[in-house]
């Protein structure tokens, strides 16, 4: 069953809104109840950013069958509004902030869908049916870039698979 999750990203107030996208209902169901519609919040900054911004989050579910104990889960996260998952960026008017989130503190790996040539990963793991699954999700938006105030924004979408 794949279940996805419509987030958006917001800048100078940097955050991540959601809109659970209806998925095909099957044995098994997942919950973005946990949500908070907020997926990485960078704050209020002023225009320059001379340095990085970090934002640290996860994207929590709780998946369940009634039958199995535990249930695998893959989740994958969109390249966004620039359609890249080398560079997303977060936009304001013809302002444009270039971020990224990645699947761990290093900020090595980024967080998209995993497929061939995408330079992007995906997380897996494995879940207790019923309790609440957590996947740390880290941001990072690059020092040294120079825009007008503004909330900036992004749009992804998270899709868990199970």
């Amino acid at each position: 069953m794949i279940c996805t999750y419509s987030f958006v990203k917001r800048e100078l107030r940097v955050g991540v809104f959601a809109s659970l996208l209806a998925a095909p209902a099957f044995a098994a169901q997942c919950n973005f109840s946990e949500m908070g519609g907020t997926l990485i919040d960078f704050g209020v900054r002023s225009a320059a950013i001379n340095s990085d911004i970090i934002g640290i989050d996860d994207v929590r579910f709780t998946c369940s069958d009634g039958i199995v104990p535990t249930i695998g889960y893959t989740v994958a996260i969109s390249a966004g509004s620039s359609g890249n998952f080398a560079q997303r960026t977060l936009q304001h008017g013809g302002d444009v902030l270039n971020y990224n989130i990645y699947t761990e503190a290093t900020f090595t790996q980024i967080f998209g869908d995993g497929q061939p040539g995408s330079n992007s990963s995906t997380v897996s793991g494995l879940c207790v049916s019923g309790q609440s699954c957590i996947v740390p999700v880290y941001g990072r938006i690059n020092g040294g870039q120079s825009v007008s105030s503004g909330v900036f924004t992004d749009e992804v979408v998270v899709t868990i698979s199970f």
